[in-house]
């Protein structure tokens, strides 16, 4: 299925401050399960935090936190 648009500047994303970082980064994504993979990759490259120590409440916290986000630039992670 084609992306229209529309698709394109209404994306998903999750800001790094608002899961209790220090950091003012926004993951974004076309999906939760993409903004969920790429805000784990950020935690582990960035702020050193080892997917061993990725708890279920840490998950649920990114999770939680994800929305809707209007004419971001998706190519910006």
């Amino acid at each position: 299925m084609s992306q229209t648009f529309e698709d394109l500047s209404r994306s998903l994303g999750v800001r790094c401050a608002d899961i209790g970082l220090d950091c003012n980064r926004v993951i974004f994504g076309m999906n939760e399960k993409e903004v969920m993979y790429e805000t784990i990759i950020h935690m582990c490259e960035y702020h050193a935090i080892d997917q061993e120590e990725m708890t279920t409440c840490m998950r649920l916290k990114i999770r939680k936190n994800i929305h809707m986000y209007r004419d971001s630039v998706i190519g910006d992670r």
